[in-house]
């Protein structure tokens, strides 16, 4: 069943209801970290960050919790700050502050389900009538607010701080169906206790099995080809945490009714697919570009010079003047190529072809054509008779190359303006920074996400600095990454000077790809956007590990959660090392999948069947021994 029939199904049950109600959090909302008191460790971050240093505030604000539920049982957002007071002996003023940041932690946080909150739309134009109710110590004010920003209103609502009683212990649900007079009650919540099995003590009915409602944490635990890729970040660093809970809570388990793979046609998990990684890259780009001019080559960079733009204006730094710079390795190998040992280099790569077709993949030149053997070469072990055959026709390489020599190191005289020149590329060997750098004559730099160790670069003029090394996971899968950041722009193969004597880019005339690739990839702006604002917010306490990018990309391929849609329009095609055109889909694994995990399946079956009076007691146990 599509997540539209769903819908529809749901809808023609609540249909028969006078009154449905909502949990809220992990229902209505979801928060973007994997653990709700993930929520104090960044408000201790965030404290810190504005000066108000409180020694182990996260742990504190946790004990004033449990201390505020011994005394009052159902405490309020007030009763715990007032015993965090004492605890920390902090003023006043600084206390009220405390409690404005911890609130707008939850609002930057929170997002709604989206098919739950078409659900509670579709109710309200039908003239129903909609009730929440939630176990939580904010007031009904501030959940409203909450509730607000994320697009609810024109409901009742009943919260346990402020009546005194929980769904947990069934006294609010006992207090509510004694209110609310009615035969007719629907609710929906993710708690087996709170939201299932007292609703149905008291008389109101709840969803049947199969549309069970969990939370985003639940729906990764019980994917065991996610939990064991990415586990390991739910108690990691503050920024491992908000990139987990901004993937698990929005793009894999935003859908609240058990569905557990995103609809085909929705390409945005492509978004969570690379934003992560691409995040981490342009996060490095921004501490390591420092007093550079960073030179975004195309073609990656129509993608990256706009994220790292987004990245600095979200995070609030200056950025480096930088420009999208038009250069291949094919255009710069030619400008290079003026004299024989450096053409030579380009022998050194591998390729199997006739003389002919390298000039054509490695220089986007036609010279050979009646003047050369149609002998088979395999390069570089046959270099020094290929070098033999095709000495002749260097001269006329020669003059092509010696005008584009002239114009690269122009072009780069008049965008750099005296700063260092940095190549900003993805990576792999390279050639073009070794080559520019080469042509000006100066000290070129170079930033990658990953380069081969064995690459051209080194040295005094063109030294570099990459995220990943290579090989990784991701360099062994390079078409899926490769064919992802394909845009619909052709490649650069010369320069030349216009009547008005500036310096332009002649293209190529390739296929270009489908639109679905670049319009999927700008779904990573998301998650770039919502890296540079908690940078900014947390400052030095957000700090990428550079390893959660690969762990998140390959998960989601073994997990099989990219849509086919966009996997049979991937592409790719790189004449320069003398690959044909790959489909990338035809290259796709069939992953098996295996649900569940031994913990959480014990947890919820022993809160299906133990009795209700037993529950509490159970809780503690499990807490202290289990949990």
């Amino acid at each position: 069943m599509s997540a539209s029939e769903r819908l529809n199904e749901l809808m023609r049950i609540t249909a028969s209801y006078d009154i449905v109600s909502f949990d809220v959090f992990d229902t209505l909302l979801v928060r973007q970290v994997p653990n709700p008191q993930d929520v104090f460790e960044i408000l201790e971050a965030v404290a810190n960050a504005e000066g108000i240093l409180i020694s182990n505030l996260q742990r504190l604000r946790i004990e004033a919790e449990k201390k505020a539920e011994l005394l009052f049982t159902t405490p309020t957002l007030d009763e715990i700050y007032d015993l965090l007071g004492k605890e920390t002996n902090i003023n006043e003023e600084q206390l009220n502050r405390l409690k404005l940041i911890e609130i707008q932690v939850e609002k930057d946080l929170l997002l709604p389900r989206k098919d739950v909150k078409e659900l509670f739309n579709s109710l309200l134009q039908k003239g129903k009538r909609v009730i929440l109710i939630s176990d939580m110590y904010l007031s009904s004010s501030v959940i409203k607010e909450l509730l607000s920003s994320s697009g609810f209103d024109n409901y009742e609502i009943y919260v346990s701080c402020e009546e005194r009683k929980t769904k947990a212990s069934g006294k609010l649900w006992a207090y509510l169906t004694n209110k609310i007079k009615t035969n007719t009650w629907l609710h929906l919540g993710d708690d087996t206790i709170g939201d299932v099995r007292y609703p149905r003590k008291y008389g109101i009915q709840v969803l049947p099995e199969t549309f069970k409602i969990k939370s985003p944490k639940t729906l990764f635990i019980e994917n065991e080809i996610l939990n064991k890729r990415l586990g390991k970040y739910i108690n990691g660093s503050i920024s491992e945490k908000l990139f987990l809970g901004k993937l698990i809570s929005q793009y894999l388990f935003n859908n609240a009714f058990s569905l557990i793979k995103s609809s085909d046609e929705d390409i945005s998990i492509v978004g969570a697919w690379l934003g992560p990684l691409l995040s981490e890259f342009i996060e490095f780009i921004s501490q390591n570009g420092k007093r550079k001019h960073l030179l975004f080559v195309t073609r990656e960079g129509y993608t990256l010079k706009p994220l790292y733009e987004k990245y600095c204006i979200t995070s609030g730094i200056k950025p480096e003047t930088n420009s999208l710079f038009f250069a291949s390795r094919v255009s710069t190998s030619l400008a290079n190529s003026i004299s024989f040992v450096r053409f030579s280099l380009l022998a050194e790569t591998p390729f199997e072809g006739t003389i002919e077709e390298f000039l054509k993949s490695k220089l986007e030149l036609s010279l050979a054509s009646g003047k050369v053997t149609r002998k088979l070469y395999k390069l570089p072990r046959e270099k020094k008779e290929f070098l033999s055959e095709i000495r002749p026709l260097y001269p006329e390489i020669y003059n092509l190359a010696i005008l584009q020599n002239s114009l690269y190191k122009k072009y780069l005289e008049n965008v750099t303006l005296g700063i260092e020149p940095c190549v900003v590329d993805i990576g792999f060997s390279g050639r073009t920074q070794y080559n520019l750098s080469q042509i000006y004559g100066k000290k070129v730099s170079g930033l990658y996400l990953m380069l081969d160790r064995y690459s051209l670069l080194g040295g005094v003029s063109c030294p570099e600095e990459h995220l990943h090394p290579i090989p990784n996971p991701i360099y062994e899968n390079l078409p899926y990454f490769e064919g992802a950041l394909q845009v619909r722009k052709q490649s650069t193969i010369r320069l030349f000077r216009n009547k008005d004597s500036e310096i332009l880019p002649i293209f190529a005339h390739e296929k270009l790809v489908s639109s679905i690739v670049p319009e999927a990839c700008h779904f990573a702006e998301d998650f770039v956007t919502f890296t540079g604002c908690w940078k900014k917010i947390l400052k030095n306490k957000f700090e990428l590990q550079n390893t959660m990018g690969i762990d998140i990309w390959i998960a989601l391929l073994e997990a099989n959660f990219l849509p086919d849609k966009y996997l049979k329009n991937l592409t790719l095609e790189d004449k320069f090392s003398g690959l044909n055109t790959i489909r990338v889909y035809e290259l796709k694994k069939n992953y098996k999948h295996n649900f569940g995990s031994i913990k959480y399946w014990l947890k919820n079956e022993i809160k299906k069947r133990i009795p209700l009076f037993a529950y509490n007691f159970a809780r503690d146990i499990w807490i202290r021994h289990f949990k």
